[in-house]
């Protein structure tokens, strides 16, 4: 059984003993000079770091080491043609938005018979390109209202 006593004090030095004095010298274990050696170093390198703000990519050094020397756009530029060659990039091409056309007649006659003839106004409307926005909107409304009216909700 375990009573919750095994005998270890739990004062963390990790270096056995009494806990009296901390581990130095050749008393203490190969593992623990070792660590100490490490963190040392890790010390070190983080105290001539200098000024963060001033961090110099040329000298950095990178644990990591790309198998594209270009980064993302090497591989953008040498595969991009091979990509836009595809069924499925063609297929999707089809798709493009295009905003072609001309403007709608904008005028509007006030002819209302025979005694009531005020003639016709010229109604200003923006640019074409605007238009087939509006035109665009008007039409994905209409395709959701549609389906709520069919499906409800």
């Amino acid at each position: 059984g375990n009573d919750g006593n095994d005998g270890d004090d739990g004062d963390g030095d990790g270096g056995g003993g009494d806990g009296e004095k901390p581990c130095e010298g050749d008393d203490c274990p190969k593992e623990n000079n070792e660590v100490a050696e490490l963190l040392a170093a890790i010390l070190k390198n983080l105290t001539d770091a200098g000024d963060p703000q001033m961090f110099d990519k040329a000298n950095a050094v990178s644990y990591w080491e790309s198998e594209y020397e270009e980064g993302f756009q090497g591989v953008w530029d040498e595969k991009s043609d091979q990509l836009r060659n595809t069924e499925a990039a063609q297929f999707i091409q089809q798709f493009k938005f295009t905003a072609t056309g001309s403007a709608p007649e904008n005028r509007i006659c006030f002819n209302l018979g025979q005694y009531m003839n005020y003639g016709c106004k010229e109604i200003p409307l923006p640019d074409a390109a605007i238009m087939a926005f509006i035109k665009a909107i008007i039409l994905c409304s209409a395709a959701f209202l549609c389906r709520a009216i069919i499906f409800g909700g």
